[in-house]
């Protein structure tokens, strides 16, 4: 199953709890396109879309982010809830998020932002790249202009010898 839709402003994301029993489909897929350019495609196990709700419960979840420069952020995670009026993703479970260039980030839970094209993880998290680990609490990623931020209790490792 293939869904392609527009963008709506005010929609807020509605907890998994409240989306009641609903119908569920297997191998979905998902894409979020502004201005002709596709900005995140993502594909699970399935989806549980409850009854009246904008909010769909996914399994087995893989989202690919694309930044306006042309580089792309791999997320997965056990499951999702997929605001489907804004776009807006909350990831939760062994999520991890890894990019290009091989820089991996780890952490238990993050929401994506469709409006602010942000990715947040408000928990602890892990992050390594080929020269350095770093953990954290608190996490913003700028996905259109590759910034990371990590907010407290910050603690990195250098590698030496790393070219």
């Amino acid at each position: 199953l293939w869904i392609n839709y527009g963008k709506k402003k005010g929609a807020k994301l509605i907890s998994p709890e409240d989306k009641g029993a609903g119908v569920r489909i297997d191998n979905v897929r998902y894409s979020s396109a502004r201005d002709g350019k596709v900005e995140w495609e993502l594909n699970a196990d399935y989806a549980v879309r409850g009854k009246g709700g904008d909010v769909v419960g996914l399994s087995g979840v893989r989202v690919v982010f694309f930044g306006a420069g042309g580089g792309s952020y791999r997320m997965a995670a056990e499951k999702a809830d997929l605001n489907r009026s804004t776009g807006d993703i909350r990831a939760a479970g062994s999520v991890t998020v890894q990019t290009e260039r091989g820089e991996k980030l780890r952490t238990d839970e993050l929401e994506y932002s469709t409006e602010a094209r942000e990715i947040k993880a408000p928990g602890r998290i892990e992050a390594s790249t080929k020269t350095m680990d770093v953990e954290g609490v608190g996490l913003s990623v700028d996905i259109d202009n590759e910034t990371l931020s990590i907010y407290r209790d910050v603690r990195a490792v250098l590698r030496a010898g790393v070219q």
